[in-house]
């Protein structure tokens, strides 16, 4: 098994342009809206609870390369947003339909359809930046505020929604909706609003964070020429109608901005390039298509047709061919860390895991909080067998990022190869918890107090963690 490697993205949160002033009425004035319904205590219980689920049942995209860009570009975005009322995170799921979604608690979902459906950073950016503003503009809850007669009612509904059909993301989301409107037609016009203001707050994100605001009007435009004749749209227009007045205030609305001419992005390049490889058809075609694109020069970036030719080689076991790509690409840009990963797999294909620990451990140096350099590097340890030199890798990384589930997938890997029983039953405890199944992390934990024998701090630490998990079961299933 195969971790890929991860980079953290640099994005300057710089604003390209003083922003134009906008008229008072252009932004919503939320005030309490949402606020005498549903507590934001009780919106973070309702995220956590779906993400649970989520987590155990959707095709969630763990290639940290992809999930730490998309982070990161999410940040830079929501630290340019308004009413940001917790942290957020961004997920994306390997789902190649075009879809996106938020949900309550500052949760953002992203399809791998829109990544490669996009075809610049801006554009990307724009899907995300709607996404936001649904979030902090609290449409759900507003929602709920509208039909706070049937409270009891909608909040099981939500509770029924979230457990049942999570598989087919989308379909949660539309039983969401089902749930919070008695009224049909309410609920459509009400979320025709729901994504008039969402776009004009996005338009603002979006500037703000140093976007083309026009790259939204182009994605709008673009999909409604890609499917205007198509029988059944993506899902995307479905929880997304493109009106012909949405697409032209859209483009109404990017006009009173500046233009912000960013270049292309070979970070954007190239994790689009990844999810192609690793995360759409089969190797073969995905090849086949790369090698025409470089023959046509059909590419903004050589560099990363050629990085997902690799990627495609590796998969097809031809990892000396994938090696020498690798090795070529480090030599024009020494510092990229997806090059560096490519490389790290290709060694690890070749049985040669050892050297590839030590070829990715000096950046553990240069890097100390790279999560790519970590997992990779205790990748490599435990495809050389040697557990005690990944662990001493993960025990930082998981302190620092306690829920990473590559992590913990890769510790109980170490602790299995070091013959540490006790560990090895805690760690598989975590990856249960993670997943929400609380009852089952609790029979790991009761497995690992008996194995760590007369080690009392150990037992004492796992006495707290089957606490904290029966307090947490038993908050969420106070929801339902």
């Amino acid at each position: 098994m195969k971790h890929k490697g991860i980079i953290a993205t640099l994005l300057s949160l710089s604003i390209a342009a003083p922003l134009p002033t906008m008229a008072s009425s252009d932004l919503p004035q939320i005030g309490t809206a949402g606020l005498s319904v549903l507590s934001l205590e009780k919106e973070e219980s309702l995220g956590e609870l779906y993400t649970y689920q989520l987590r155990s049942q959707a095709p969630m995209v763990l290639d940290p390369l992809v999930t730490e860009y998309v982070q990161a570009l999410g940040h830079k975005l929501v630290a340019h947003a308004d009413n940001v009322n917790y942290p957020f995170d961004f997920m994306v799921l390997q789902v190649n339909d075009l879809n996106a979604f938020a949900y309550f608690g500052g949760h953002v979902a992203i399809f791998t359809g829109i990544i490669t459906e996009a075809d610049s950073e801006d554009e990307l950016a724009s899907v995300m930046a709607h996404e936001i503003a649904h979030v902090t503009q609290r449409h759900l809850a507003r929602k709920m505020e509208q039909s706070k007669e049937n409270l009891p009612l909608t909040l099981a509904g939500i509770a029924a929604s979230i457990l049942v059909g999570i598989a087919n993301p989308e379909a949660g989301m539309a039983g969401l909706q089902a749930s919070i409107a008695a009224n049909q037609q309410f609920s459509t016009n009400y979320t025709r609003s729901n994504e008039a203001e969402a776009d004009r707050v996005g338009f603002r994100t979006l500037y703000k964070a140093g976007f083309d605001p026009r790259a939204m009007a182009d994605f709008f435009d673009k999909l409604v020429a890609k499917y205007r004749f198509v029988r059944k749209p993506p899902e995307f227009l479905l929880d997304h109608p493109l009106t012909e007045s949405r697409v032209a205030e859209a483009r109404d609305r990017a006009f009173q901005y500046p233009k912000v001419n960013n270049p292309p992005s070979l970070d954007f390049a190239l994790v689009k390039m990844l999810i192609r490889a690793n995360y759409g058809d089969e190797p073969e075609k995905v090849r086949a298509r790369l090698e025409n694109e470089l023959k046509k020069k059909d590419y903004a970036f050589e560099e990363a047709v050629r990085y997902g030719i690799a990627l495609t080689d590796l998969q097809l076991d031809k990892n000396e061919e994938a090696l020498a790509t690798a090795e070529a690409l480090i030599k024009k840009a020494p510092h990229n860390l997806f090059y560096k990963v490519l490389k790290v797999d290709s060694l690890i294909g070749l049985n040669r895991a050892e050297e590839a620990a030590h070829f990715i451990e000096p950046e553990a140096e240069i890097r100390p909080n790279s999560p790519v350099v970590a997992l990779n590097l205790a990748n490599a340890w435990i495809h050389a067998e040697k557990g005690e030199e990944a662990i001493k890798v993960l025990e930082p990384f998981l302190y620092i990022h306690p829920e990473d589930p590559l992590g913990m997938d890769m510790m109980v890997q170490a602790q299995a190869l070091a013959k540490h029983n006790g560990a090895r039953e805690a760690w598989q405890a975590e990856q249960m918890a993670y997943h929400g199944a609380f009852d089952r992390a609790i029979t790991y934990f009761n497995r690992a107090y008996q194995a760590y024998g007369d080690n009392v701090i150990e037992q004492r630490r796992i006495e707290g963690r089957i606490a904290q998990l029966k307090a947490k079961k038993a908050r969420l299933e106070a929801l339902r």
